[in-house]
């Protein structure tokens, strides 16, 4: 699914986040990981996009890259199957589909291989006791 994200981010108080959570607690918390992925000369991030591998509760996942537009941003996605999910982090290989076929169009690209380096990984979590995000090496 391809859409046009355009994001609005606020610091609230921790009053503020206590009393919205409030409104949340018939929902059940929702993991994810977030494994971002980049070449060794950061060849998405001087371009400004942003290439992710997102994984659900250990389940499902999702290939995402964000290319930035006059406003906001083009998120392309492209479910994963849990072999494709393996390959990406494992091995830094790739499905084909049409984020592939962007990252290889692009105008930075000098070659048809992929040259990523492994995904930095970032656990994303809700809970009442901990931070909002921590990094993982």
């Amino acid at each position: 699914m391809n859409h046009l994200e355009i994001e609005f981010k606020t610091m609230l108080t921790k009053e503020e986040h206590d009393r919205l959570l409030q409104l949340f607690v018939d929902i059940s918390p929702i993991s994810q990981t977030n494994h971002y992925i980049d070449s060794d000369q950061q060849s998405i991030r001087h371009a400004h996009m942003a290439f992710r591998v997102r994984t659900f509760n250990h389940r499902e996942a999702e290939l995402t890259l964000k290319i930035p537009q006059e406003v906001g941003a083009l998120e392309l996605n492209q479910n994963l199957t849990p072999e494709e999910t393996e390959n990406i982090l494992q091995n830094n290989e790739f499905p084909t589909g049409e984020i592939l076929e962007t990252l290889l169009q692009s105008p930075s690209r000098d070659s048809s291989k992929l040259d990523l380096v492994k995904p930095h990984s970032c656990l994303l979590y809700t809970s009442d006791a901990a931070d909002d995000m921590q990094c993982v090496d």
